[in-house]
């Protein structure tokens, strides 16, 4: 038993570690690069120059936003009583606005870039927002996760296939909150919006 417990906290630790995001300032080349690469792997026709300008933009402009929220945090603190520094859904909607405007300034020809959402879900019960860059054409499914905000501005990437998150196209989801699949009395309770206050709001 004693062995067991041993070794499940050897497997706890070393799943922990193989995710762990650089150090904020620090990305190192083979950062990029394992982006790069996997960018490079969504479509025959990808552009090896697109995909590194992109893989480099998506690494460091979520820390320039991390700087900006932090500054913006303090300011604020210094005029009103603390604020939690807690990211909500409406922070993370911010940064994956803000990143997707600047990955679009690089005017990639073979790849597209999406804005997704995710409905909350027991699992994840709180809206969320990212970046998903696909190869030219490509469903949404296909790509590639560009989280900038989930690790404080630590890039967090990894197929859309293989996130926790369920992502769809912002524009379907808009729809259907708009217009509705359902009326609202058939609808289960996860499937309403869950926003806890923004500690940035006025």
């Amino acid at each position: 038993m004693v062995r067991i417990l041993a070794f499940s906290v050897v497997l706890l630790v070393a799943a922990c570690a193989i995710g762990a995001p650089p150090t904020p300032g620090r990305v190192e080349d083979k950062h990029r690069d394992a982006l790069t690469f996997a960018m490079m792997q969504l479509g025959p026709g990808v552009s090896y120059d697109e995909a590194r300008r992109l893989s480099a933009v998506a690494w460091s402009y979520p820390q320039v936003l991390a700087r900006g929220y932090a500054a913006e945090l303090a300011r604020l603190n210094a005029a009103r009583p603390p604020a939690l520094d807690l990211k909500t859904p409406a922070v993370c909607a911010d940064w994956a606005d803000a990143q997707f405007r600047r990955l679009r300034q690089e005017s990639p020809r073979t790849l597209d870039l999406h804005m997704a959402l995710a409905d909350p879900r027991i699992r994840t019960p709180f809206q969320h927002a990212t970046v998903v860059v696909t190869a030219r054409g490509a469903p949404l499914s296909s790509g590639l996760v560009l989280d900038g905000c989930r690790r404080s501005g630590n890039l967090y990437w990894l197929p859309v296939s293989q996130d926790s998150y369920k992502w769809r196209p912002q524009k379907e989801v808009l729809w259907d909150r708009t217009f509705g699949k359902k009326p609202w009395y058939a609808r289960t309770p996860w499937e309403g919006r869950l926003v806890r206050p923004d500690p940035l709001a006025p």
